[in-house]
């Protein structure tokens, strides 16, 4: 096992003597000539600028593996040059970052790596020696409680187990994440939030001058990322058990069943609670943490953000998130990780440790931001840090572990493995748009014209027992076709289960008025995909008015008169188009899913009512997506007609000769909607359908 160093400590501390700097050189020197290299993964778009960077942190990627201390027969992921050991923050970043689709078993490797044994008490009061992620230290605030992130060792394993589908690692992964959980809630759950410092931000420089040097103080306040990881943590665990029943990996269904239901129950409570009482709604974004007073700081933490933008379930209020790319401060070179920064806390350009995180820009928390601008579609936000980390990049041919506001960085720490993953995400996830899942990945590429106007390519991709080949032709965020080996496809995915090579080509364009459309995933697209065996939608409920809902209805935060909004908005469309409906309401293909967009209305942007189905009767007019727009608005007016009393469930039926109907009825199912599409399957409740969603 590899031991975490002291991060924010000064570089002399570790390179005290010139043998010192010989060992790295030739740590580094061997990595290059030994560790198993990174055929493929060939990046091309015709622009110097992209592509150096890209393999600049390919590289450096590969000399950022190393042996492992005690088995010298495996090599793992180090932090990078001043930092000559495995990191469980860095390395569980860096693999979610991409680090592990180019190097899976270097990954798998490290996060067997990244765990210790400890005691922890079960539910009959006797302590139990189990497997948690190990938690980093630092010399400013200690180590756990204080910190208390060790639970990002659950980001990269969850990742990794989309890659490589080791059903095996992911059995000893879900006892390290629920073992760390039982931890967590034992020493550092205060009430409803976790306890303890910022993840990564663990020095003096991340906080104002009453913590310095005070980590038991430090430790009774509560930080959004390190609350956002455990969020996260008990959904991966929930994901994680439902795989393990799946592939029949556990010995009592009824245990795990009863665990996963825990975790479910878990998230939900912590999400509610992160977004009441870290949201700032004069600043537009949520705070970087609460005091040791449960005081929200007004701050904003780079991280922080980012791992809300990208959380599954987690931030569904359009408003919220539109709010949050507008307000989130950056800089000409990029984000800050937290901002506006801390007066007089004592830095000194002598000692990296006491400014570093004071508002400085990390390639990593980079590389977060632009990952949830693309699976926002926020192409511009996207563009600005794609070129702003590509400049950074090629400067020095080096990913430097921080960044000055004008782009300088200590040379000590050059070739920093989660900075070139910040980097290599960027080109994976956003760019090209592979959102990986349990059963394949699902690409929706966010190609800026502004700077790849021509094709681009990633060739060589090894993704389990197949390699693909990609080329994406025009430039936007919309889909206009998809092929699989020169094959149209129904949407855009390439399932698990291929093997060999193939060929994928996607065409985008900057608009989805007349053009060709998929059906929607069924998944949700984002680094934190929705398991896919439950096929879950987002926990909506219809925002009906007061009077013919449920009293014990759950509620979503709507407007509770956004239905009637949202029809007067329509009523409006139609009386100025003559009762005419086009223009007025349509069903717009975005991100893998379909939407219900109502047009011309400034406060009424894009509404998800997410159609989580295969529509395969319909599937010849899902190019032209004519019927399956009139079965969104015959869906939309039966929703509109829940307002009259008795009318409980819309039937839409899709027939043959595609001619669509649709008939009200009112069954003794008093808690939503079926929504049922005679052919092929789909029945879900309305309450998790997404009916009309606005922030």
């Amino acid at each position: 096992m590899i031991r975490s160093g002291r991060k924010d400590a000064t570089f002399h501390d570790f390179c005290c003597s010139t043998c010192f700097v010989a060992f790295l050189m030739f740590i580094a020197t061997c990595c290059c000539c030994c560790c198993c290299c990174c055929d493929g993964f060939e990046f091309k778009s015709g622009i110097s600028k992209y592509d150096d960077a890209y393999n600049i942190a390919i590289s450096e990627v590969q000399q950022n593996i190393a042996q492992q201390e005690d088995q010298q027969d495996q090599q793992v992921f180090i932090a990078g040059e001043g930092w000559a050991q495995m990191w469980v923050r860095d390395t569980s970043y860096a693999i979610e970052l991409g680090a592990g689709l180019l190097h899976p078993q270097i990954a798998l490797n490290s996060l067997y790596a990244s765990t210790h044994m400890v005691q922890v008490p079960n539910s009959d009061g006797k302590n139990n020696l189990v497997e948690v992620w190990q938690q980093d230290r630092c010399d400013h605030f200690g180590d756990w409680p204080n910190l208390s992130d060790a639970i990002v060792g659950t980001q990269g394993s969850w990742y990794l187990y989309k890659i490589t589908g080791n059903v095996d690692f992911l059995k000893w992964a879900y006892q390290v994440t629920k073992h760390s959980l039982q931890r967590a809630e034992q020493d550092v759950l205060e009430g409803t939030l976790f306890q303890g410092c910022s993840s990564f931000m663990e020095s003096n420089s991340g906080y104002p001058l009453k913590y310095k040097f005070k980590g038991d103080l430090v430790g009774q306040t509560k930080a959004l990322s390190t609350n956002m990881l455990y969020y996260a943590g008990y959904k991966y665990g929930e994901w994680m058990g439902r795989e393990l029943v799946k592939f029949n990996q556990v010995e009592d269904v009824s245990i795990m069943e009863s665990e996963i239901s825990i975790f479910q129950s878990k998230a939900a409570n912590l999400r509610d609670v992160i977004r009441q009482r870290f949201w700032l709604p004069e600043k537009g974004y949520y705070a970087y943490f609460e005091d040791e007073d449960d005081i929200p700081m007004h701050n904003m933490e780079g991280l922080g953000e980012a791992l809300v933008l990208l959380a599954p379930e987690f931030e569904l209020d359009e408003t919220r998130i539109d709010q949050i790319f507008a307000s989130t401060y950056r800089t000409s070179m990029g984000i800050p990780c937290l901002w506006p920064r801390f007066e007089d806390i004592g830095e000194s350009q002598n000692a990296i440790a006491s400014y570093y995180h004071n508002g400085r820009i990390w390639p990593f928390v980079q590389g977060y931001w632009g990952l949830a601008a693309s699976r926002h579609l926020k192409v511009h936000v996207f563009a600005e840090e794609l070129e702003n980390l590509a400049t950074l990049g090629n400067q020095d041919e080096t990913f430097a572990e921080f960044y000055e506001l004008d782009g300088t960085y200590p040379t000590e720490r050059r070739r920093q493995l989660w900075s070139d993953a910040g980097y290599i995400s960027m080109i994976f996830h956003g760019l090209c748009g592979m959102d990986f899942q349990t059963d394949g990945i699902v690409f929706q590429p966010v190609k800026p014209e502004s700077i790849f106007p021509q094709q681009i390519t990633l060739k060589g991709v090894t993704y389990r027992s197949m390699i693909l080949n990609i080329t994406i032709v025009g430039s936007g965020t919309h889909v206009k076709s998809f092929q699989l080996d020169g094959d149209v496809e129904e949407r855009p995915f390439v399932p698990s289960t291929l093997t060999g090579t193939h060929n994928v080509t996607i065409t985008v364009t900057n608009t989805t008025q007349n053009e060709s459309s998929f059906a929607p995933s069924s998944q949700t697209p984002t680094i934190f995909p929705t398991e896919s065996s439950t096929k879950q939608l987002p926990s909506f409920s219809p925002s009906l008015p007061t009077s013919t809902m449920e009293s014990n209805t759950p509620t979503a935060d709507i407007v509770p008169n956004k239905c009637q909004e949202i029809k007067l908005a329509y009523m409006d469309c139609l009386n100025s188009n003559n009762n005419k409906d086009e223009g007025c309401l349509r069903a717009e293909p975005l991100h893998g899913k379909t939407f219900l967009q109502i047009a011309n209305h400034q406060l009424l942007p894009i509404k998800t009512l997410c159609l989580e189905a295969k529509l395969s009767v319909c599937q010849e007019d899902v190019i032209a997506c004519e019927t399956c727009n009139t079965l969104v608005k015959d869906l939309y007016k039966c929703i509109l007609s829940l307002e009259a009393n008795g009318v409980q469930e819309c039937n839409l039926e899709c027939d043959d000769n595609k001619n669509n109907s649709i008939s009200s009825s009112s069954p003794p199912n008093p808690t939503g909607v079926d929504i049922i599409y005679k052919g092929t399957f789909v029945v879900t409740q309305l309450v998790v359908l997404s009916l009309v969603i606005l922030g």
